[in-house]
């Protein structure tokens, strides 16, 4: 028998949820406007195949890591309406893996006018009295005078002394919303934290709470930001 459209969208739909996929938002505009239908199907299987592009760069992905957020990701596979989310936690992995491969530390690292302030009160305050001494440790500095550099360092130094570390770039407000759970770590590293303060009141309220209990149980908050 022929199909009328709207069966034939039921039946496409049907078939991706036996897949698997989340068609939750399809299902929703079933008995709607055909156009709008076709519309967001057609943008369904847009998000389809970027899940599965995701999909493949997550197995080829070491997420030893990083439990947390390997189990975040694995949760959202399935569901197109999160393949952004997906691509800002593989990409903060990724990034991860990027500083621990450069190998960049001290040992390589120039210091300058810019810079030397901020590398003696790591190494002779911060790094000795870790979660006790300057904490928060705030690092202000103009564009291009290397604090990113200085806090892949930092990470790379703490890693090697068996330190347990989450490196957040908080370059947009995505990305502060997904700060995710951080009780398990020793260290947070934060780049572009001045973003936390144009943020919604609520997201700048989430990460200052995770900061402020950090402090209470004794660990070490680093931030890098833009002068005011």
């Amino acid at each position: 028998r022929k199909l009328d459209v709207r069966e034939e969208y039921r039946e496409k739909i049907y078939i991706w949820e036996m897949k698997g996929f989340d068609t939750t938002s399809l299902k929703l505009l079933l008995d709607g406007d055909i156009g709008l239908l076709k519309e967001e199907y057609d943008n369904f299987i847009k998000k389809i195949e970027r899940l599965i592009d995701l999909q493949k760069e997550f197995g080829a992905l070491d997420t030893s890591d990083f439990p947390d957020e390997a189990m975040k990701i694995e949760s959202m596979l399935f569901s197109p309406d999160h393949v952004d989310e997906i691509k800002e936690h593989l990409t903060a992995i990724e990034n991860v893996h990027r500083i621990k491969e450069s190998g960049k530390s001290f040992d390589t690292f120039i210091i300058g006018a810019c810079n030397k302030n901020a590398v003696n009160i790591y190494k002779e305050q911060v790094l000795k009295n870790l979660g006790e001494k300057f904490n928060p440790f705030l690092i202000f500095g103009d564009k291009g005078t290397g604090k990113t550099r200085f806090l892949e360092a930092v990470y790379n130094d703490l890693i090697n002394r068996d330190k347990s570390v989450k490196f957040s770039d908080l370059a947009s407000k995505e990305r502060i919303s997904r700060l995710g759970d951080t009780e398990q770590y020793d260290v947070l590293l934060f780049d572009n934290f001045h973003h936390t303060f144009s943020a919604q009141d609520e997201l700048r309220k989430k990460i200052f709470d995770s900061i402020q209990n950090f402090i209470k149980a004794g660990k070490a908050v680093i931030c890098l930001l833009l002068p005011s």
